[in-house]
């Protein structure tokens, strides 16, 4: 969502004036500086290959991880917060070194797929708002 002063996002803090690539406000951390660096990268890259960017986002609540891309993260809470975080916990964490990636993975998370910075973006403010 771009605002009437040219940003973009609520949280994400990201400025891009008219006509402009979009750049990280001064103040601004480590993801919305990532995300412009990568969609530079990938843009510098785009007449070799097709650029796409999966998401997830995950909390640590009560011990248990939380999905907060997932439909119901209220839901997940509350059932964590009633039955503790060992019986309600339904994400499982492998190490990189017991995966066939060689990266950290989370099964069972909700991984979305994105093209652009806006649309990376609106993910991410979906998941801030969970």
């Amino acid at each position: 969502m771009v605002g009437p002063d040219g940003s973009i996002g609520g949280n994400i803090d990201l400025l891009s004036p008219a006509g402009c690539e979009p750049q990280p406000r001064p103040n601004a951390g480590v993801t919305p500086r990532a995300i412009v660096e990568l969609f530079s990268v990938l843009q510098e890259r785009d007449a070799l290959n097709v650029g796409e960017v999966d998401v997830s986002m995950y909390e640590l609540y009560c011990d248990s991880l939380v999905d907060l891309l997932g439909a119901n993260v209220k839901r997940a809470r509350e059932k964590q917060d009633q039955q503790g975080p060992n019986k309600a916990a339904q994400l499982n964490i492998k190490l990189a070194q017991h995966t066939d990636s060689g990266l950290v993975e989370v099964e069972g998370g909700t991984v979305r797929r994105t093209t652009s910075m806006v649309e990376l973006i609106e993910v991410m403010e979906q998941g801030v708002k969970a």
